[in-house]
């Protein structure tokens, strides 16, 4: 039930961006929407409970350290925010040894598209101009990562020079 307002607080008394909300959003319904530790109130809460619960999500190498730790996240936030409340006095999340758990494996093998790929794929939009085709035909010319290639403005070419100065992550 503190799920809402805890959102509602970020929005107006935090520095919290919309995407950061929208995020958040997505681990509260994946992970801890209608469970049963989230239907528990948060004073009868032990730390065995979270133990438990965290057994459970990480089972198996279900769920990476990094999606681990950005739904931990939002718990902490979450609980925190009880604090602040005065509805529990204390964090049990501090007083858990993570490392205990069992994490999937991160794909850490995701390699860069090679010179010959870029090409062929340029070739192979080189027909093609719809807006999509175009920005993928710029972006393999330059070689950006998508953020840099969403942040160029018309104000960053000067002469015969494009200015790569912004990032976007939306």
């Amino acid at each position: 039930a503190l799920y809402p307002q805890w959102v509602t607080w970020r929005e107006e008394q935090a520095t919290v961006s919309p995407k950061t909300i929208k995020e958040n959003k997505y681990l509260w319904d994946t992970f801890l929407k209608d469970t049963a530790i989230s239907k528990v109130p948060l004073k009868l809460l032990k730390p065995k409970d979270f133990i438990k619960f965290f057994r459970e999500v990480t089972k198996g190498g279900k769920i990476t350290r990094k999606r681990f730790n950005d739904m931990k996240s939002v718990m902490n936030g979450i609980i925190y925010y009880a604090v602040e409340l005065e509805i529990i006095e204390h964090n049990f999340l501090r007083d858990i040894n993570y490392r205990q758990f069992h994490y999937k494996a991160e794909n850490n093998n995701i390699l860069p598209f090679t010179e010959i790929e870029r090409k062929k794929i340029i070739n192979h939009l080189s027909d093609k101009d719809d807006l999509y085709s175009l920005a993928l035909k710029l972006d393999f010319h330059l070689i950006l990562r998508i953020g840099e290639l969403k942040g160029l403005k018309w104000s960053d070419i000067r002469g015969n020079y494009i200015y790569v100065q912004r990032f976007i992550n939306d």
